[in-house]
C-alpha cells in the first residue's frame, strides 16, 4: 500500500512539474484543464503499472521480479528476460486482463538459464 501511494505521489508530482512551464507560458484557462488531464493520465498509468506488477509477483507462473512494466497512455510495455515462452505468454495475458490497458507490447526475451 505504501509503495502504491509513493508511485501515485511521484506520478502526480512529475505531472505537475512538467506542466508548470506550460501554465506560465500560455496563461490560458484551458491549460489548467490540460494539466489536470495530464496528471490524471500519469496517475492512471502509474496505477496500472502497479496493479500489473503486483499481479505478476502474485502469479506463480511468472517471475515478477524479472519483468519490468511501464505504462504510457494505457499502453503497457513488458521488458526483461523470462525462462520460457509460457511465462512470456502468461505475463502478456495478465497485462491484457488489467483494467485501463489499451495495448500490450511484449518485449520479453525467452532466455532459459
Amino acid at each position: 500500500m505504501i509503495r502504491k501511494l509513493l508511485l501515485f505521489s511521484t506520478a502526480l508530482s512529475m505531472a505537475a512539474l512538467f506542466s508548470a512551464a506550460d501554465v506560465r507560458a500560455e496563461g490560458d484557462k484551458n491549460v489548467a484543464e490540460r494539466t489536470v488531464d495530464k496528471a490524471a493520465r500519469v496517475t492512471d498509468d502509474a496505477g496500472t503499472t502497479s496493479v500489473i506488477k503486483t499481479k505478476l509477483l502474485a502469479d506463480q507462473s511468472t517471475s515478477g521480479l524479472e519483468i519490468n512494466v511501464t505504462t504510457k497512455n494505457g499502453v503497457v510495455s513488458l521488458d526483461g528476460d523470462v525462462d520460457s515462452a509460457a511465462e512470456k505468454s502468461a505475463a502478456e495475458r495478465i497485462a491484457k486482463g488489467t483494467n485501463g490497458v489499451t495495448e500490450v507490447k511484449n518485449n520479453l526475451t525467452v532466455n532459459p538459464d
